[in-house]
């Protein structure tokens, strides 16, 4: 039973976010199409197929930002790291990583601000708060500090291990 519910986590954690972000994809452009065919075809437009969309377009943006934070696919401009040691190229990483968790810390807190104040006010199409408009902000915050997070440890157990395999000078020290 444990071994099937960590290799559900593992899907969940390395899938879930990106099956996540690709049916709302899937919905978008599905909406998009009733939305033509409806004022092009039967000259009735849906207003409730802009605000949907709109609003999974959030949703799918903070979760694929969250997905290439924990496979570190964000923008980096890796001229100097790739020329540094392997240890110091994961104490590098380990700083960025906790750099990015912080800008995912900030995303939280200032996201449940402006949800907590955008709550009052109601969607005119759709009815439901537009909290849940800015909602996607702390979940993806959230998503993308874990995963720096684990990210920055991984790095960190990297450089321990680049550190114990060093290999000794000739006179029973450590080269660095």
């Amino acid at each position: 039973m444990r071994h099937s519910a960590t290799k559900l986590f593992r899907i969940i954690y390395h899938h879930g976010v990106e099956a996540l972000a690709s049916a709302m994809f899937v919905i978008i452009l599905g909406l998009s199409w009733v939305q033509v065919f409806r004022r092009y075809a039967l000259d009735n437009p849906a207003t409730w197929t802009e605000e949907v969309a709109r609003l999974l377009l959030i949703w799918m943006t903070f979760l694929a930002a969250a997905a290439a934070t924990r496979d570190q696919n964000h923008l980096a401009v890796d001229l100097v790291i790739n020329r540094l040691p392997h240890a110091f190229k994961h104490l590098f990483n380990v700083f960025i990583n906790l750099l990015v968790a912080a800008v995912g810390v900030v995303l939280c807190w200032q996201g449940a601000v402006i949800v907590e104040l955008a709550m009052p006010d109601h969607s005119t199409s759709l009815g439901f708060s537009r909290g849940f408009f800015f909602l996607p902000t702390v979940v993806g915050g959230g998503l993308i500090m874990m995963y720096s997070v684990v990210n920055a440890i991984h790095h960190l157990g990297e450089v321990r291990r680049a550190g114990s395999h060093q290999k000794p000078d000739g006179m029973g020290c450590q080269s660095v």
